[in-house]
């Protein structure tokens, strides 16, 4: 990027402004998409009007637009304004990387809306699509490299802070990668013998995934600690690799919900609505955040008690033939990754 003369509201207005319309826009889309769907199973001859668009071609377009769009782009919108400099070179490659995410999932809709999907629940890229997702995602991190690499963001950032985005941008590398492997219908990860779901561990690993987001998110979004509350926030940590360390000591492969393992494991994930309640409240919040705050809260108390009582024997036999594990999941989007999402905008 060349360097002008840093405008102090050149990137973070103009990125959150066009995170917070192309989010909100993708978050209606995909709310109209569901609202029909809803309609088909009310009335299944509403279907006709729209053939050959059914209803399995409408549920991978509802469901990765809701995580890719609704759940993602306020993440991608603060890691953008977290990263760049404040300068308008790069509000433009801002708006650049966030217009190219919203096309690649537009291509990605209009494939699924004519029979491309993979198949795979929330990995519904194939063909071209997902070839394009994959190199938007490479751009976006081109973006964020250069970004945080740009002179003007490394003289006003702390050396700690500064290394820290570089482990980030380390990390973030292996997602493209790791997104390629996971969409190919010929890879599919451990299964619940007893259910033909997933396995503890997997439920543990993705859970620990979304926490240590929840965990970040005060930081990238720079509220500041509470004059009561300060911390090195080591405890943190700690509890954090501790959750790491027992998905490693508990069975991996086609494990049982059955064993005790896997219930025990995954029963540790009840520990982490209480810590992370204490970890925001070491930081001080707008007042327009605090509801958003309460409800995610909420949210994170009822998805962890309700995700580990469903994963019980018994339990989960019969809850896999109804509705309780899609209204699950439906709650941890529409509840807890919606308040955050709120959060971040």
């Amino acid at each position: 990027m060349p360097t002008v003369s840093p405008d102090p509201s050149a990137t973070r207005d103009v990125i959150a402004t066009a995170t917070a319309r192309l989010a909100l826009g993708i978050f209606v889309a995909a709310n109209l998409v569901g609202l029909w769907m809803a309609a088909l199973l009310i009335w299944p001859d509403l279907g006709r009007l729209t053939l050959p668009v059914s209803y399995g071609r409408l549920a991978p377009v509802h469901m990765e637009l809701q995580l890719y769009g609704w759940c993602s782009l306020p993440a991608i919108g603060v890691l953008l304004v977290r990263a760049l400099p404040e300068t308008p070179a790069a509000a433009a490659w801002g708006r650049i990387a966030l217009a190219a995410w919203t096309g690649s999932l537009l291509a990605g809709a209009l494939d699924w809306l004519a029979g491309g999907a993979s198949g795979k629940l929330f990995l519904s890229w194939a063909g071209l699509p997902r070839v394009g997702f994959i190199l938007v995602q490479l751009l976006l991190w081109s973006v964020l490299a250069a970004g945080w690499l740009h002179p003007h963001r490394r003289r006003h950032t702390r050396r700690t802070t500064w290394l820290a985005g570089m482990a980030i941008l380390a990390m973030l590398l292996f997602v493209p990668a790791a997104m390629w492997i996971a969409a190919d219908p010929a890879v599919y990860p451990p299964i619940n013998p007893h259910s033909g779901g997933a396995t503890g561990h997997s439920l543990l690993a993705s859970s620990l995934g979304i926490i240590g987001i929840a965990l970040l998110l005060p930081l990238l979004l720079g509220r500041p600690p509470a004059p009561d509350r300060r911390g090195t926030g080591r405890w943190m940590v700690a509890a954090y690799a501790a959750g790491w360390l027992v998905y490693l000591g508990i069975g991996h492969g086609h494990a049982s919900n059955h064993r005790v393992d896997q219930i025990a494991g995954l029963a540790t994930l009840l520990a982490w609505p209480p810590l992370l309640i204490a970890w925001y409240r070491r930081r001080i919040w707008p007042v327009e955040s605090l509801r958003w705050l309460r409800a995610a809260a909420a949210w994170a108390v009822f998805l962890a008690i309700d995700g580990w009582v469903l994963f019980l024997p018994g339990i989960l036999d019969g809850a896999k033939f109804g509705n309780a594990l899609v209204a699950h999941s439906h709650l941890a989007m529409a509840g807890l990754l919606t308040s955050l999402s709120m959060i971040m905008l």
